[in-house]
């Protein structure tokens, strides 16, 4: 698998003069062979995506629309802002996840497929699929020395929207409340190493 799982990085600017690697938008040029092989694991992990992944979550589902939490979202916010009296204080805290992140070749994406019940033969298949992969990036026409990632790649009551890399979550304004929201997220991000872009986060009260 590790001959069919090379790819090539071609960097391609996002502004007129890139001055660091977000200003580039990394194109993976990979072997056919090997986009047949993810396309038909993406197919078959498409008929249960929707019992793996969190009824918020506007993307990556079939049928699933994006708009209906950006309007969910919007109708919240209004809500907030015709807030005129009680004695509790609400606020809306908008994060994203700086890309890329996951630990491919740890245990996390492991360990959660075996948790989600998913067969051995698959996650194996899987992490096949993930684990075997090699870079190598090319500049100015010429590739580079081959490299391996060590990472990779959440009436009614709503306390939370999901929006593929972004999340929206929505509770009252307290100390307690920010300080275990805040202990949960280094948790995670202890587990999967996947971390907040802070950068492109917002709260609002």
């Amino acid at each position: 698998m590790d001959n069919l799982n090379v790819t090539n990085i071609v960097l391609i600017p996002k502004t007129q003069n890139p001055i660091n690697m977000t200003s580039f938008r990394p194109i993976s040029l990979c072997k056919v062979i090997y986009k047949v092989v993810s396309k038909m694991v993406a197919n078959h992990l498409q008929m249960v995506l929707d019992l793996c992944i969190d009824s918020f979550q506007s993307a990556f589902v079939l049928g699933r629309l994006i708009s209906d939490n950006i309007l969910l979202a919007y109708e919240i916010l209004h809500t907030f802002g015709q807030k005129r009296g009680g004695s509790k204080g609400l606020m809306a805290l908008n994060w994203t996840w700086v890309k890329l992140t996951i630990e491919w070749n740890g245990v996390f994406v492991q360990e959660m497929m075996t948790k989600m019940g998913f067969a051995k033969t698959w996650v194996d298949m899987v992490m096949e699929c993930i684990s075997t992969v090699s870079y190598s990036v090319s500049i100015n026409g010429l590739r580079g020395e081959k490299f391996r990632p060590i990472r990779g790649l959440s009436g009614l009551s709503i306390s939370h929207l999901l929006f593929a890399d972004d999340c929206i979550l929505f509770g009252e304004a307290t100390t307690r409340g920010v300080i275990a929201l805040k202990n949960i997220l280094k948790e995670y991000e202890d587990c999967s190493g996947q971390c907040i872009n802070f950068d492109k986060s917002i709260v609002f009260f």
